[in-house]
């Protein structure tokens, strides 16, 4: 018996999908970027193929997936023999954190006989697709200088500061830090630069710059915006994605530089005398115009030359302010003689911000003359006469034993300036009314300007009318004043004794000579006593 078997064979259906492995290009964290995948029947084409069918298995790592599939037989869904499918199916990454991402896909194939052989479904495989990719976070931007003093003079160059701005994010999947700017209204302020692209964990402090005009005085305020954004240049090539800007506070200060002006740049301390306390004070003005904000003048002596002193500082005088008092300037009187020296005076203009600035120094000429008092001095002339003692202003002059009858002595006393110069001048005049026996010629006019070691000449003549036998004694008066041309007048009083024993004409005769000596003892001892009297009651001058 002869039988006809027929059958049918049919190709069980073979997956593949496309592109393996999938690479994304860089992108930002939050980014979406997906892969479509080409599920590929591989299986001969024609009716004796099965179809495939394919669905997502399990995810690795960062791998993600649409969870899309093929499904259905031949014409339902399925993919034919020798056909693909490019819709269904796509990867991607999870891009919640920045970084280096890598994970796989899996795909399940499965042949469908619907339609075909009408076997039913068998599984053939899977297949594993490694997915990868690069993911960046935004640039974190932190400006560091959160404010900016400045301060200066009016006329300097204008002082600067730097901004300085980090990208603060923590490595290098982040993208670079965009500054296009620095801006300000704040008046008296000017701002410049600009930051292409500052790495992670870079930092610029010198491109960003804030200045200060220093055309006027006064204090300035407000802010600077430093505009951000985060550039993908160099990372994910994306455009600049715009940042919140954050702001730079901005103070100012300018100040008006403070101007030295002595009072005078010639001190004459003029006529003064040895022991003298002498003092001046010196003024200095800040000439500066007030203005909003001003400095003050500061200083003092540096040096002195001479016997001159300089002592004092200036704490701090305002702009149009004088001080008057803190400054002196002296001279020493230990010594007549007549001086000249020079003191230097250091100025500064000062403020609490900046650095003192130097105003030079001022020389100060010093001039003075330092005189010894008149000192009226009663000496012996050149006729021999007489011995003199005394000082200060009381003189004694005895002439000793004169014989009873007309005598003159011929330069017997002198009166002097006996102060060593310089010196100031003696003038005056004498009170004779003192004196009754005795008439001292010479000295009967006043007398002007004696300096130090001048002297005018007396005569003595003794009045044979009035002299009686014994002692005599009588008083001449100065009346002095001691001058010089600054104006200075002191009186100067004096007084010269005269004294003096008359002895008869004719020599006694030897039986009376111890009379004589008696008599001659006695009134020596009348004019010691008289002497001891006198000294104890004698003023000076």
């Amino acid at each position: 018996m002869t039988a006809a078997i027929s059958a049918s064979v049919f190709n069980l259906a073979s997956g593949a999908a496309t592109p393996t492995p999938v690479t994304f290009a860089n992108q930002r964290v939050g980014g979406s970027l997906s892969q479509a995948l080409t599920v590929a029947n591989t299986a001969p084409s024609g009716s004796f193929t099965e179809v495939l069918n394919a669905s997502f298995g399990a995810n690795t790592g960062p791998a993600t997936n649409n969870g899309g599939s093929i499904t259905g037989g031949q014409g339902a869904g399925g993919v034919a023999g020798g056909a693909s499918n490019s819709t269904a199916m796509s990867v991607g990454l999870d891009t919640t954190t920045a970084g280096a991402k890598s994970g796989t896909v899996t795909l399940n194939y499965v042949s469908n006989g619907t339609g075909t052989s009408g076997l039913g479904n068998t599984s053939v495989g899977s297949q594993s697709i490694n997915v990868s990719g690069n993911v960046y976070r935004l640039a974190s931007p932190t400006v560091n200088t959160g404010s900016v003093t400045l301060a200066a003079r009016v006329g300097d160059a204008a002082p600067a500061a730097a901004v300085s701005v980090t990208n603060s994010s923590p490595d290098s999947y982040t993208e670079g830090l965009k500054v296009s700017g620095i801006s300000t209204g704040a008046p008296g302020f000017t701002t410049s630069g600009s930051i292409a692209n500052l790495a992670a964990q870079g930092t610029d402090a010198s491109s960003l710059k804030v200045k200060l005009s220093t055309a006027a005085a006064g204090t300035f305020s407000g802010q600077a915006t430093v505009a951000l954004a985060s550039t993908g240049q160099g990372t994910t090539g994306a455009a600049d994605f715009a940042l919140p800007s954050q702001n730079v506070g901005l103070t100012g200060h300018v100040y008006t530089p403070a101007v030295g002006q002595a009072s005078s740049t010639a001190v004459d301390f003029g006529i003064v005398h040895v022991g003298d306390t002498v003092t001046q004070a010196l003024g200095v003005k800040n000439g500066a115009a007030v203005t909003a904000l001003n400095d003050v003048l500061t200083g003092g002596f540096t040096s002195v030359t001479g016997p001159f002193t300089a002592s004092g500082t200036l704490a701090g005088v305002a702009a149009q302010a004088t001080d008057s008092s803190s400054l002196a300037l002296g001279l020493n009187t230990a010594h007549a003689g007549s001086y000249s020296g020079t003191a230097a005076l250091g100025l500064a203009s000062h403020d609490a911000e900046l650095s003192d600035q130097s105003l030079g120094s001022t020389s100060i000429a010093l001039t003075g003359v330092v005189n010894n008092h008149a000192l009226p001095v009663f000496t012996l002339g050149s006729g021999g006469v007489g011995s003199l003692t005394g000082s200060h202003g009381a003189f004694v002059l005895d002439l000793g034993v004169i014989i009873q009858g007309t005598h003159s002595f011929t330069d017997v006393i002198d009166l002097a300036n006996g102060a060593i110069g310089p010196t100031d001048l003696l003038t005056g005049s004498f009170d004779l009314t003192g004196l009754t026996d005795v008439r001292v010629t010479g000295f009967t006019n006043g007398f002007q300007g004696l300096d130090a070691g001048q002297f005018i000449a007396g005569d003595a003549l003794i009045d044979p009318s009035l002299f009686k036998l014994g002692t005599f004694h009588e008083v001449l008066t100065l009346d002095g004043v001691g001058y010089n041309s600054s104006g200075f007048r002191e009186d100067l009083r004096g007084t010269l004794i005269i004294e003096g024993d008359i002895a008869a004409r004719n020599v006694p005769e030897p039986e009376s000579f111890g009379l004589m000596l008696l008599g001659g003892g006695l009134l020596a001892g009348m004019r010691l006593r008289r002497r001891y009297q006198l000294n104890r009651s004698r003023t000076t001058c």
